[in-house]
């Protein structure tokens, strides 16, 4: 299993890459007609996020979303159970602990 500190670290790693990528597409729509897109890091990410789902069993694509759709601090967009309750996924120490509690249920 992966650790917590090691998990935060990751999530907090792709983060950083994702955030910089976009810095430098952002920099380069200055200069070329168009947007730029970069995927310079795709294939690294994406061994990154295939490694967390293996680890964590996750079938339903928890990380991808806690990443990308609600943008890990969008606190307005919110998960829940099948019975309607709500899922507390504020932080990715949050994420964490659903993951791992959620591991053998997916």
């Amino acid at each position: 299993m992966i650790t917590l500190k090691t998990f935060k670290n990751t999530i907090k790693a792709i983060r950083k890459q994702s955030d910089k990528e976009h810095e430098f597409c952002d920099a380069l729509d200055k200069i070329v007609d168009g947007r730029f897109i970069s995927e310079m890091s795709t294939d690294i990410l994406t061994a990154l996020f295939d490694c967390l789902k293996d680890i964590f069993n996750d079938k339903d694509d928890w990380i991808s979303w806690w990443m990308y759709e609600r943008d890990g601090n969008n606190k307005k967009m919110k998960a829940y159970h099948k019975d309607k309750t709500e899922i507390k996924l504020d932080t990715a120490e949050d994420l964490y602990k659903f993951l791992k509690k959620n591991k053998n249920n997916q």
